[in-house]
């Protein structure tokens, strides 16, 4: 039995949830099979429109590779003030958020370096215009991920 993640459920309108080719197979198939519990159910190339009769409405469908990715990615690390953790050249920063202004004509992010989950040192700042190889350039391209 394969554990790869290829289709997206939904149920209500919630939350897209990723699931493994079996568990739609198998909610399907179950559907199919329940007259009394499911009234109204169609299927379509790899995907289902289930109501079932207490009221719950389950989409599934197959999922796209960006779905995929999406659903997929670690998350990222954060500090104790909820900032990620960047690790670039083998050393860890504490980076805020994307900043972006009128008054600023790019948007930049400032940084730390990181001990012990704190933050140490000056101030830094990095954004696009940075030199390609630097720990600025590195942490831009981290924080735009």
């Amino acid at each position: 039995m394969t554990t790869t993640l290829t289709h997206i459920r939904t149920e209500n309108g919630g939350t897209p949830e990723l699931i493994t080719r079996e568990q739609a197979a198998d909610e399907t198939n179950a559907a199919a099979a329940d007259r009394k519990g499911v009234p109204q159910m169609s299927t379509y190339r790899g995907g289902a429109d289930i109501h079932y009769r207490d009221g719950r409405h389950v989409e599934i469908r197959p999922a796209t590779p960006e779905e995929i990715a999406e659903h997929t990615a670690p998350a990222p690390e954060t500090d104790a003030h909820g900032r990620r953790i960047i690790t670039v050249n083998g050393k860890r920063y504490i980076v805020s958020a994307i900043i972006t202004s009128r008054t600023v004509p790019q948007p930049y992010v400032d940084y730390w370096s990181e001990r012990n989950g704190h933050t140490f040192g000056s101030t830094r700042w990095a954004d696009a215009t940075c030199k390609s190889g630097t720990v600025g350039a590195g942490i831009w391209a981290a924080a735009n991920r």
